[in-house]
């Protein structure tokens, strides 16, 4: 049993939420979060990435009709109390690993017999 890919996903699931937090915490912090106080990304320093596409997704980045991002507070208190995705990947990898367990537990009874 090899457990390196579901490290893997773990990683990944923790950098792409670290990402996230870099969208957000950019606009926050230069208070673009109306859509008259939006912002270019390239001012912050920050791309159309993955994260960026997950968060407008989500309704979390907006474009502002005049241009520019802002972050809507309201979508980010409605997903917050999501359960990161590495808690969800964590969560497989663990009981990925315990039926794995138990299907060895269960071969090593049936020699036993």
């Amino acid at each position: 049993m090899n457990a390196l890919p579901a490290v893997f996903a773990a990683s990944a699931a923790a950098a792409a939420a670290r990402a996230e937090r870099r969208h957000v915490d950019a606009l926050r912090v230069t208070g673009a979060t109306a859509p008259e106080r939006a912002v270019q990304l390239e001012q912050l320093g920050l791309v159309r990435d993955e994260a960026f596409k997950r968060l407008a997704a989500r309704g979390v980045l907006r474009e502002a009709a005049r241009g520019g991002i802002y972050l809507d507070e309201t979508a980010v208190i409605a997903h917050r109390d999501r359960p990161p995705a590495s808690s969800r990947v964590l969560l497989a990898v663990v009981g990925g690993l315990l039926a794995a367990l138990g299907a060895v537990l269960a071969g090593m009874l049936m020699r036993g017999q």
